[in-house]
């Protein structure tokens, strides 16, 4: 996907500048319904018997599947029993939750024992611990908060201005992080939906044009034994079931793929749902057709922000697309030049991952933004609804080239 040809709600010359390169220079806070994580150190948290523990933790330069993994082999426990709300960059100080499943073998007091564990690169640190009768989900957040250092800032007024233009709203796009590296999840989502399961299978053993020539030339299989740096994950899968094959064609590359978790392969379709939507929000901001009357609509919870299941009439929604969606022309229109249609999305020969399709907020708003200075440095603070991403909205407040 190219980010920047997608439409900029305001045509307003953004201030320049980009974020700083250090993880201190963007700092994530999950907002629950207890408050900021960071700071639940103050709070006196009613406990639960219960048979969860639930922990407040800060991490620095490490991602969250990667803090897990860490904690779960300090406790010597499986990394399943450790969930979380939502992932968070590596290159950040962030603040958020986490819970872990008691058994028979651990309590409160070994959660607390961590404390502060430091790692190649960064650090964990154990904030504050409670038992607690549920378990935390994916998704069970408020919110984000975000302070994000700014360098190279041409113009630091424009961002106030951009605000205002916006009525505190942004472009709900989803971002570069969840499109996997590369972008490759886009490209190996469509060869399944289209059953191009060759192809698929190419896309997810390669990173670069010399690798895909080389299988050209010698064949999946042979490609696989030769190749020395197997990776962790569906790279591993990929090569144990293609070794037991006499032969790799399409019916070989299909059973190797539903070999797959199908979670793995259902967050890869989904990326490219969020691609379409990018693309056709992208498309009605240009258009300025963000209203359809088939749209779903929403409104604002409790806590001030947007929210796909709140009531109201404010904000319209655009389809994450699946095999039950609505079309319109827009769509219509993307779909023919990706080849795609909507039925793709029941993908017939792994049903499992089909997606129904749903709703996502075409705008969210950006709650709090206020700018902090000092010698002409400057921080940006603001506070996000959970799904929407602290990128898309700097590139909304700082782009000095426009697309209107």
């Amino acid at each position: 996907m190219e980010f920047e040809k997608l439409s900029h709600l305001s045509c307003i010359k953004g201030s320049g500048g980009e974020k700083g390169n250090r993880p201190e220079d963007f700092v994530v806070d999950e907002i629950t319904e207890l408050g900021y994580v960071s700071e639940l150190t103050k709070k006196q948290i009613q406990e639960e018997n219960g048979e969860y523990v639930v922990f407040a933790v800060k991490k620095m330069n490490i991602t969250t599947s990667d803090m897990i993994k860490i904690i779960s082999q300090k406790l010597k426990i499986n990394a399943e029993r450790i969930t979380v709300a939502g992932q968070k960059d590596k290159n950040a100080v962030t603040y958020q939750l986490a819970c872990c499943w008691k058994g028979k073998d651990i309590n409160k007091e070994k959660i607390i024992e961590l404390k502060n564990i430091k790692t190649k690169d960064g650090r964990i640190e154990v904030l504050k611990v409670w038992n607690s009768a549920n378990r935390i989900n994916v998704g069970e957040l408020v919110g984000n908060k975000f302070k994000i250092r700014l360098e190279n800032v041409s113009d630091i007024k424009q961002i106030n201005k951009i605000h205002e233009s916006n009525k505190s709203m942004m472009s709900n796009y989803f971002w570069k992080q969840r499109f996997g590296i590369n972008q490759k999840n886009i490209v190996v989502a469509k060869h399944i939906l289209l059953k191009e399961y060759e192809e698929a299978i190419i896309e997810m053993l390669t990173d670069n044009k010399e690798d895909k020539e080389m299988i050209k030339e010698i064949g999946i299989k042979n490609f696989i034994t030769n190749k020395k740096d197997v990776k962790e994950g569906y790279e591993n899968i990929i090569k144990k079931q293609l070794m037991k094959s006499d032969q790799v064609g399409k019916t070989e590359c299909l059973n190797t793929i539903k070999k797959i978790p199908a979670s793995t392969l259902k967050m890869i379709i989904e990326s490219y749902q969020s691609y379409l939507f990018n693309l056709e929000l992208s498309e009605r901001i240009k258009r300025k057709k963000l209203n359809i009357d088939q749209d779903k609509r929403c409104g604002f919870n409790k806590y001030g922000f947007v929210d796909i299941d709140s009531r109201g009439n404010e904000i319209p929604c655009l389809p994450l697309l699946g095999y039950n969606s609505k079309s319109n022309e827009i769509i219509e229109n993307i779909l023919w030049e990706e080849g795609i249609e909507i039925g793709d999305f029941k993908v017939r020969d792994i049903p499992e991952i089909g997606c129904k399709g749903s709703w996502r907020p075409a705008l969210v708003n950006i709650k709090n933004l206020k700018i902090h200075e000092h010698n002409n440095d400057y921080t940006l603070e603001f506070e996000l609804p959970k799904g929407a991403y602290a990128t898309a909205a700097l590139r909304e407040l700082t782009d000095i080239e426009r697309i209107c």
